[in-house]
């Protein structure tokens, strides 16, 4: 190996204690980590905001996910105090988003392919941003919570266990699966919402056996709110096929939690130059979209 290529090994044993620094010496260290935690924590990438009429733009998801970890590396003690406040429940860095379905519909930087081919299990994966590529197992150990964004089609067992067998040092508690206005099936001709995604009664199992939580998240516009109140009844009333199947054999139940949110979003979208429009939405560039959250816990 040439010397410019060695690999170091540094020696904390013997970190400077700074006394010339006022950052050790005014303030103390409750005051230090808090400092530490609002620096490494995730923000969304202020250089490359994704298009508001992109399919992918929503609340908390405006741009790319980014850390500035530069505060490591400024001396032995900053990095020993502040190295483990990267994982920090706060800091937005032990979740992580991912995206299944067309290409168009996920943020560019959610595209890479674990080869050439177009099969859907080389698309829908953990590996599928220069982000998450770079996770190494002690990485993907420390994510608490998946979100993933699925068009109607690619939401299927063999997609769940595919992605989940892919790397099996991810053992998310939450596991969080969002159905967003344009990953209903023929939203764009205005069709009736209809849920085709129930696990059923003797789904074999295809959530990480870590997971305590799952959350389905389901949206539409405020045309159709009633609509989505009656796809929630019907979740409801059928809990024994809504029963979302770990691989251990253990299932999670709707446990009748509903959370709503709603927020503006596009009324045209963009995959090119030309916005696409639709009859069905109200003119203007905003409309109202409306949400439900439901939560299964283990039954």
């Amino acid at each position: 190996m040439a010397p410019d290529m060695a690999v170091q090994t540094l020696d904390f044993s013997q970190a400077n204690p700074q006394y010339q620094s006022p950052l050790y010496m005014a303030f103390p260290v409750e005051i230090r980590l808090a400092i530490y935690a609002l620096v490494l924590a995730s923000f969304p990438d202020p250089n490359e905001p994704y298009s508001f009429q992109s399919y992918y733009y929503r609340p908390g998801h405006t741009a790319p996910k980014m850390n500035d970890l530069r505060l490591l590396s400024v001396c032995k003690r900053a990095y020993i105090e502040a190295k483990d406040l990267i994982w920090d429940p706060t800091s937005g860095n032990t979740q992580e988003a991912f995206w299944w379905g067309d290409y168009l519909r996920r943020p560019r930087n959610y595209r890479q392919r674990l080869s050439g081919a177009l099969r859907r299990e080389e698309r829908n994966h953990p590996l599928q941003s220069l982000r998450t590529k770079a996770f190494r197992d002690e990485h993907w150990s420390k994510i608490t919570k998946v979100e993933i964004f699925s068009q109607m089609y690619a939401c299927q067992s063999e997609t769940f266990k595919s992605f989940f067998d892919r790397v099996p040092s991810l053992q998310p508690k939450v596991v969080q699966l969002t159905i967003r206005y344009t990953d209903w099936w023929w939203w764009e001709e205005n069709q009736a919402l209809k849920l085709t995604i129930a696990p059923g009664k003797n789904s074999p199992g295809f959530l990480p056996n870590s997971c305590e939580i799952f959350l389905l998240e389901l949206e539409t516009i405020e045309s159709k709110k009633d609509q989505l109140k009656q796809q929630v009844k019907m979740i409801a009333d059928n809990k024994d096929v809504w029963k979302w199947p770990r691989m251990d054999g253990q299932r999670l139940a709707f446990d009748d939690e509903v959370k709503d949110w709603e927020w503006m979003g596009p009324t045209t979208f963009t995959t090119s130059a030309a916005a696409r429009t639709f009859d069905h939405h109200p003119s203007g560039n905003e409309m109202k979209y409306c949400v439900k959250i439901l939560t299964f816990k283990l039954s």
